[in-house]
């Protein structure tokens, strides 16, 4: 598990692709169809999706909640470093601009700029393969849609639950059965399931209904806490806590969410996507994000609550799930639901997309558009590395300028 902290670059999908080699085809300690249902598992509850693969696979080759954690920290903790002394920086410089005169050097600011606009194809991308994916039937691709443009124009806390619980109804009553397995697949996924009945025992604390009850009673208590307790500290606890309870989907569904939420807290919309950039940049999870967000809104305290409240959910939930894992396969209703919300997921990435191409090509536009259409290509066509991709995008964005300013003589700004 090392080298995941230090190499797991490219989004959910390349981890996915990495835990696939070592765990099931090297190590092989768990078959192609457990590894197969652990992902379908854990895509479609809340959490980031290879966060939770995972934790996982932590726990159940330890047989303790201990694993997972130790799994966990690995895969997370090298990028979180990072992103903490970034989102110090920021804040840093913020209160300088508050407090004097004080700008930032030209140059770096076209930098993150460039960044930015070289993010919006790491967004796109993101909602194309998951898009690509969920898109089964036409109703899938109607809520996608559907749900990328209300959210865009509503763009409210109460809007996204209201979408998620209209595309969990429309696809469970719109969604066409798929056709019957034959019986060579029936008795594949019944021999795979009597494999799952024992990776996890239910009695083992934390696993099973103590995490669920934990994980409900937390969340209950932290809503109560926020209406009720006026101190900044619980008050954005609460919130991290509930995005990370509610994101179906991948981590970037959590982009728009998590803006919404912190604007109060004085989060920027630039400042945030700077952030986007740097976490793509790195590896590990893009909930990582919330160790930046936490910084810029509290300093280091504020980073370290954001961090734990945000990826809480994930652990209570995947801990709570497993025992019951084959069990959930068999309800065709919840698995019909769950894919709904997964589109309507799809849908606020795709909102994502718009944010931030707004907020990158504020001051040029056509410049923004010209790198994220070459930046989404490198990715996709020529499957180049997310780093090198936002490198590039920074650099090609200090060019320009420089050739603008220096070379034809317009004005800086």
């Amino acid at each position: 598990m090392l080298p995941y902290g230090f190499l797991s670059y490219g989004g959910p999908m390349a981890h996915i692709g990495m835990l696939e080699q070592t765990f099931v085809e090297k190590l092989k300690w768990i078959s192609p169809q457990q590894f197969s249902e652990l992902f379908a598992l854990c895509q479609s509850f809340p959490g980031p999706t290879s966060t939770q693969m995972i934790i996982a696979l932590g726990s159940m080759a330890t047989q303790s909640a201990l694993g997972g954690m130790l799994a966990f920290a690995i895969f997370a903790v090298p990028a979180a470093t990072v992103l903490l002394i970034a989102g110090l920086v920021f804040r840093y410089i913020m209160n300088l601009e508050q407090q004097e005169n004080f700008e930032m050097p030209e140059h770096v600011g076209y930098a993150l700029q460039g960044f930015q606009s070289a993010a919006i194809a790491i967004v796109a991308q993101a909602a194309w393969k998951l898009g690509y994916k969920a898109n089964q039937q036409p109703i899938h691709l109607m809520i996608i849609f559907l749900s990328a443009a209300i959210y865009l124009l509503f763009s409210y806390s109460v809007t996204m639950f209201i979408l998620m619980g209209a595309g969990c109804f429309f696809n469970i009553f719109l969604e066409k059965d798929l056709k019957k397995k034959n019986n060579t697949q029936l008795l594949d996924e019944q021999t795979s399931q009597e494999q799952n009945n024992d990776i996890i025992r239910e009695g083992r604390p934390p696993f099973g209904k103590i995490s669920l009850i934990v994980f409900v009673c937390t969340l209950l208590f932290l809503i109560l806490a926020n209406l009720l307790i006026s101190v900044e500290q619980v008050q954005y606890s609460a919130k991290f806590f509930y995005l990370g309870s509610i994101i179906v989907g991948g981590g970037h569904v959590i982009l728009p969410l998590m803006l919404q939420n912190f604007q109060a807290y004085g989060l920027v919309d630039t400042i945030y996507w700077n952030g986007f950039s740097i976490v793509s940049a790195l590896p590990g999870p893009l909930f990582n994000i919330s160790i930046y967000v936490g910084a810029i809104i509290d300093g280091v305290r504020g980073a370290i609550l954001g961090w734990v409240f945000l990826f809480a959910p994930a652990f209570m939930m995947i801990w709570g799930i497993l025992p019951f894992w084959d069990r959930y396969r068999n309800k065709q209703t919840i698995q019909k639901g769950l894919r709904g919300v997964s589109c309507v997921s799809i849908g606020f990435i795709l909102s994502a997309v718009y944010s931030l191409y707004v907020s990158a090509g504020e001051q040029d536009q056509t410049t923004t558009t010209l790198i994220a259409i070459g930046s989404y290509v490198a990715l996709h066509v020529y499957e180049c590395r997310a780093p090198l991709v936002i490198l590039c995008g920074g650099i090609l964005m200090v060019c320009r300028q420089v050739v603008l300013v220096q070379y034809r003589g317009l004005p800086s700004n």
